[in-house]
């Protein structure tokens, strides 16, 4: 018996197997003539980050970008003044904080590409480092005291005989205070430095300020004197000393334009500007005092 007449072919099943060709056939052409994907996507370039809070991603490639550290405690003026400088030398940046002593390391080492901010002559005493040869901008030893106290300090050698409050790691501050001190108090913030201050474990504090940027104390501390005032450079690790010409010269250009007089009054140069960035050891946003101990705070 022919099989074929018992049981005649389904009209739909014979439509369905056609239109399962016609798909098959579709398929290889697209295949055929469809364009060459390339073999890895262009890869773009990331965000700029600066700050404790904006972790880079240093698995990602570092064209034009320099990955730098800086002092924990050091004013956000200057973030924006290296990241602008770099900007015009066709760099971004990442900003890591770190104390002082560990941030001259990384960056001398070269697990950091740069150190923001230090006083002239570190590249004599660490050969990994070189001066961006333009001054970045200045720093002052501001001292406090008692508003009860009658001390006056006009230099280092003042701090003779005194209980002197700093903090850790400040280089600058340890190798400057003469020999003659009663005591050297060090604490890890600058409000650990007042609370000393406030219970007489200390005659005096000092600590560094960038172009003399006020801090903010409490009423019963008051300013006493200025121990030294001297200008701040940025430092490259020396694989990338044939960059410094090209910053300072942007650091320069900045100055001529403008831009770097509003940076230091913490004007923001775009006004649609919205990120901060904060670098203060103390900071604590829960107490009104330390969420303001230095002023200048501005986006980049």
């Amino acid at each position: 018996m022919n099989l074929s007449t018992r049981f005649p072919q389904n009209r739909f099943t014979q439509a369905n197997r056609f239109l399962g060709l016609t798909a098959v056939l579709l398929a290889a052409l697209f295949l055929f003539f469809a364009p060459e994907r390339p073999a890895q996507a262009q890869l773009q370039a990331g965000p700029v980050f600066a700050g404790v809070s904006a972790a880079p991603n240093r698995n990602t490639p570092a064209v034009n970008r320099l990955d730098l550290v800086v002092s924990i405690d050091e004013s956000t003026l200057i973030d924006r003044l290296i990241y602008n400088a770099l900007r015009r030398a066709g760099y971004s940046m990442t900003m890591d904080a770190a104390p002082m002593s560990y941030a001259v390391q990384m960056a001398n080492n070269g697990e950091r590409d740069g150190l923001a901010s230090q006083s002239i002559g570190l590249e004599a005493r660490f050969s990994g480092l070189v001066v961006i040869p333009e001054q970045l901008a200045s720093v002052s030893f501001p001292v406090f005291a008692h508003v009860n106290s009658s001390f006056r300090i006009e230099s280092w050698n003042d701090f003779a005989g005194l209980r002197v409050g700093h903090l850790f790691n400040k280089l600058h501050i340890i190798n400057q205070l003469p020999k003659n001190i009663s005591a050297s108090v060090m604490r890890n913030s600058f409000r650990e430095l007042m609370l000393a201050l406030e219970n007489n474990e200390c005659d005096v504090v000092v600590t560094s300020s960038t172009n003399n940027i006020p801090l903010i104390l409490p009423d019963w501390a008051k300013r006493v004197g200025t121990a030294e005032t001297m200008p701040s450079y940025a430092y490259l690790n020396s694989r990338h000393k044939d960059l410094a010409p090209a910053i300072a010269e942007g650091l320069r250009a900045m100055k001529a334009d403008g831009s770097y007089a509003k940076i230091i009054k913490g004007e923001p140069l775009d006004p649609g500007a919205a990120k901060q960035v904060l670098h203060i050891s103390s900071y604590n946003p829960d107490d009104t005092w330390e969420s303001s101990l230095k002023e200048g705070m501005a986006s980049i």
